[in-house]
C-alpha cells in the first residue's frame, strides 16, 4: 500500500498550553523508514522528480537514499551526535549538507556556536551545565564574510578546514556534500532554491531537522519551509520526508551546539 498525506495540511498551530507547534509536518521516525523504501521501488516517482529538478539532482543523492543532517559546517557537536543515533535507527547512512559559500552572521545562532565553542561536562550542585569556553573567531573581523573566507582569530587556518579537522579526528567516515553551488543555481535565495531541496525527500532520503518557532526562527519556517512544503506535497502528492531530530521540549536549547568535554583534548588551532 502506497503511503499518501493526509488531506489536513502542515500548519503553524497554538497549541491548549498557548505553545506554537508544527501540524501535519513531521513524519514519525518508523514510517518514514517504510516510506523510503516503497518510494525507491517507485519508477514513475522517479521520473517525476527528475523532471521537476530538470535532472539537477546532486551526485550524492543519485545513490542510495540518505539520513540527511544540513548545517553551514560539519562538526561534532551534541546535535551532530543525536543525528548519528537517529541514522543508525533508520538504517541510512549519514549525510552533512553544507553550506560553505554562506555568509558569517554571528547573530545567527548556529554561526555563533561555530566561532564561539563550549565543552560541556555535565551539571553543577545548583542545576546550571559546567561547561568551558573557547572563542575561535573574531566576530567583528569575519561577520558578513563567506564562511570559506574567513580564517582563526589567532591563525591563519580556514574556520572550515578547523571544524572538519576536528570532525575527523572525533567522527571519522562521515559523508559531507556542500550543496552552496546547487543553491545559488536553483536561485540563491531561500524563498526560491528551497522548494527544490524539498522536492530531494520526496524520494532520495530523510531529513532529520527542528523547524524552530522561537522569534529567531518563526518568519524562516513560516514564510519559507511551511510554503515550500506544501508546494511540493501538491506536486508530488507526497510529503517531503522530514523527521524531528531532537526531542520537541529540548528543541531550542543552546546545549545541542555544545561538545562533549573530551573532545577538547583534540583541539588543533594553529
Amino acid at each position: 500500500m502506497i503511503f499518501m498525506p493526509s488531506a489536513d495540511e502542515a500548519k503553524i498551530v497554538r497549541g491548549k498550553d498557548g505553545k506554537m507547534r508544527l501540524e501535519n509536518f513531521y513524519t514519525p521516525l518508523a514510517e518514514a523508514k517504510k516510506e523510503i523504501q516503497r518510494r525507491q521501488r517507485d519508477k514513475k516517482l522517479k521520473k517525476k522528480i527528475e523532471d521537476f529538478l530538470e535532472g539537477d539532482i546532486p551526485d550524492i543523492f543519485k545513490k542510495k537514499p540518505k539520513a540527511v543532517f544540513a548545517r553551514h559546517i560539519a562538526t561534532p557537536n551534541l546535535e551532530h551526535l543525536y543525528f548519528l543515533r537517529k541514522a543508525s535507527v533508520a538504517g541510512l547512512s549519514p549525510l552533512f549538507l553544507e553550506y560553505l559559500k554562506d555568509k558569517f552572521k554571528p547573530e545567527n545562532t548556529p554561526k555563533y556556536f561555530l566561532g564561539k565553542m563550549f565543552f560541556v561536562s555535565g551539571k553543577g550542585k545548583n542545576g546550571g551545565y559546567k561547561n568551558k569556553c573557547i572563542k575561535i573567531l573574531n566576530f567583528d573581523e569575519c561577520s558578513g564574510k563567506p564562511l570559506n573566507r574567513i580564517s582563526l582569530a589567532h591563525s591563519k587556518k580556514k574556520v572550515i578546514d578547523f571544524h572538519h579537522n576536528f570532525l575527523n579526528i572525533n567522527l571519522p567516515y562521515i559523508d559531507k556534500y556542500d550543496i552552496s553551488d546547487w543553491y545559488y543555481q536553483n536561485g540563491e535565495k531561500p524563498k526560491k532554491y528551497y522548494k527544490y531541496l524539498m522536492a530531494l525527500f520526496i524520494q532520495n532520503g530523510i531529513l532529520f531537522e527542528n523547524y524552530l518557532l522561537n522569534d529567531e526562527e518563526m518568519n524562516f519556517t513560516k514564510q519559507i519551509v511551511i510554503p515550500a512544503f506544501l508546494e511540493i506535497e501538491k506536486h508530488f502528492k507526497f510529503k517531503p520526508l522530514i523527521v524531528r531530530l531532537l526531542p520537541s521540549k529540548s528543541e531550542s536549547e543552546l546545549y545541542w551546539y555544545w561538545y562533549p568535554s573530551s573532545f577538547e583534548k583534540s583541539l588543533v588551532l594553529k
